[in-house]
Order: structure tokens, then sequence, then C-alpha cells
């Protein structure tokens, strides 16, 4: 499986990378990565990011199967 990496800035960026994303897809979170999403509909519900976190790097699957899941790391 391939994933295609994006770096978000905002709450409204990230909801436009996960449009086309279903509610139910799993979310991982790398260590140490405080944010309290499981799912892309959570991710979609959250109203800013957490303190601390200027930007974060979305890693999409492509394509998507019924068992992918979206990562969510920090960018160095």
């Amino acid at each position: 499986m391939t994933f295609y990496p994006h770096i978000v800035r905002t709450v409204d960026e990230l909801r436009k990378v996960i449009e086309d994303y279903p509610d139910h897809m799993k979310v991982e979170l790398a260590e140490g990565l405080d944010i309290p999403a499981k799912t892309v509909g959570s991710l979609r519900a959250l109203g800013s990011f957490p303190s601390g976190y200027e930007k974060l790097r979305i890693l999409l699957p492509r394509p998507y199967y019924p068992e992918s899941v979206l990562t969510i790391e920090v960018p160095e």
C-alpha cells in the first residue's frame, strides 16, 4: 500500500485532506502525539489542534481499502 503525506497547519486544512475518507476509518497516532481521535470522524470533529502542535503530517493510504489506517505524525 502506498501512503501520500500531507502537511496541514489548521483543522480546516485537515478536514479538506480527509474529506474523501469514511468516518469509521481508523486513525493511528505517532508515539507521543496527544490528539483525542481514534477515527476519521473524530478528526473531523476537532475544534483545533491540541496546544503545542503547529503542523501535522497526515499519511493517507492510496488506494483505500476497508482495513486501511490513516496515520498522523509530527513533521520534523
